[in-house]
């Protein structure tokens, strides 16, 4: 489980969660702990258009979400990961967003692209993530908003 906090400050959100918290998984009679997980991050979404300084333009791209987050799973190295995303509505029930980040710890590295597209009800995103110490990973994913 977990929490999530909307700070006074205006967009900006902190959240802390417990994952794999309980007994360890038995089979006839060995038994394995779950990889308990303590995780706590925090989001800061901004509209550039809703800046103080700006003038009578509009912004194209004007959504943006600055991420960061700490992850410590039992027996394992911490794992730092953040992200920018910038995006732009095209219309009341469309949008598109731009991604990039860069998760770093357990002995490895990893940088990440992608982009994704709301139509509707539907979502589709793409990643892909860059590696020194393992392949270069494509991810997608199709969503249902509901």
């Amino acid at each position: 489980g977990g929490l999530i906090w909307r700070t006074p400050l205006s967009g900006l959100s902190a959240g802390a969660g417990l994952l794999h918290m309980g007994p360890s998984l038995k089979f006839e009679n060995e038994a394995d702990p779950l990889p308990a997980t303590t995780r706590a991050g925090l989001a800061y979404r901004l509209d550039l258009n809703d800046l103080p300084w700006k003038t009578d333009r509009t912004f194209a791209f004007s959504k943006l979400l600055i991420t960061s987050d700490f992850s410590k799973t039992k027996l394992s190295e911490n794992v730092v990961s953040s992200g920018i995303e910038i995006g732009m509505d095209l219309d009341k029930n469309q949008s598109v967003a731009l991604r990039t980040g860069l998760r770093y710890g357990e002995d490895w590295s990893r940088f990440s692209l992608g982009l994704g597209v709301r139509e509707g009800r539907f979502m589709i995103d793409y990643a892909l993530a860059l590696s020194r110490t393992i392949r270069n990973t494509h991810h997608f994913s199709l969503s249902l908003l509901f």
